[in-house]
């Protein structure tokens, strides 16, 4: 096949040697494919100047994320079964997590936070479309849609993102429309499926935890979100305080 198909497993790895700098830090990678019994088998191993730090599949091709740079390879199969660079493009400083829905990317970074990106499916060049402004680590994220994306940090919060257009900078960008602390470091966020079990619920996902816990995220109405907060508002008056913080407060 000319592109990658979905049952195969990409890795990315990075080495350092004798405790070397991460400026000689060099890595791989690593294609397999799944086999019968779900076996995996090692189909092709790339060599890269950096480690990688997270790869993704988007549209057939390779995304990685290696030394502040996203690159696209393109999967060789009929000369030598290879990962080849396509195009690379900057802008982060070191990327922890890519998600993709058609050919728009969402890209988690630790220092610039998020940045949403499309992938030009005939030069295989990645651009920029928006980014937020501030400066977080980002541990996990899902795209929701083309503009919105749901987003984990380091310090446990749970962050939504959405494109808006900014008239004083006159460009795209992206910004934190919601959030709330857990308290809990999100490792991943995938798809879930809570439909049955909530006719309210438009779309749902799961969220894994470092501390083993999982997180079930439902995604209401705007009319339905209003209702609720305005009971959390009416029981406020009706709650005893606890550890002598206000309930508004907190």
């Amino acid at each position: 096949s000319d592109s990658l198909e979905p049952s195969v497993i990409i890795l990315g790895t990075g080495i350092l040697k004798n405790n070397d700098t991460f400026k000689n830090e060099t890595g791989r990678i690593l294609v397999f494919q799944i086999g019968e019994s779900n076996r995996l088998r090692l189909i092709s191993s790339n060599d890269v100047k950096g480690g990688v730090r997270v790869v993704s599949i988007c549209k057939g091709n390779v995304i990685g994320c290696v030394r502040g740079l996203n690159v696209v390879y393109k999967w060789d199969y009929q000369v030598e079964k290879k990962l080849i660079k396509a195009s690379s493009s900057g802008g982060h400083i070191d990327g922890t997590c890519i998600d993709s829905l058609d050919n728009i990317l969402c890209i988690g970074d630790s220092l610039t936070s998020v940045s949403f990106c499309h992938l030009n499916k005939d030069t295989l060049k990645i651009s920029e479309i928006a980014r937020d402004f501030q400066d977080n680590y980002i541990s996990a994220l899902k795209l929701v849609n083309h503009s919105s994306a749901i987003a984990a940090d380091l310090t446990g919060n749970l962050l939504v993102y959405h494109i808006i257009r900014d008239g004083a900078l006159d460009l795209n960008v992206a910004i934190c429309e919601g959030n709330i602390h857990l308290g809990d470091q999100i490792t991943k966020i995938l798809p879930g499926n809570f439909r049955n079990a909530s006719s309210s619920s438009k779309q749902s996902f799961l969220c894994i935890s470092s501390t083993g816990s999982i997180y079930a995220l439902h995604q209401i109405s705007s009319e339905l979100f209003k209702t609720l907060r305005q009971i959390q508002k009416n029981m406020v008056p009706l709650i005893k305080l606890v550890g002598g913080i206000k309930h508004a407060d907190f």
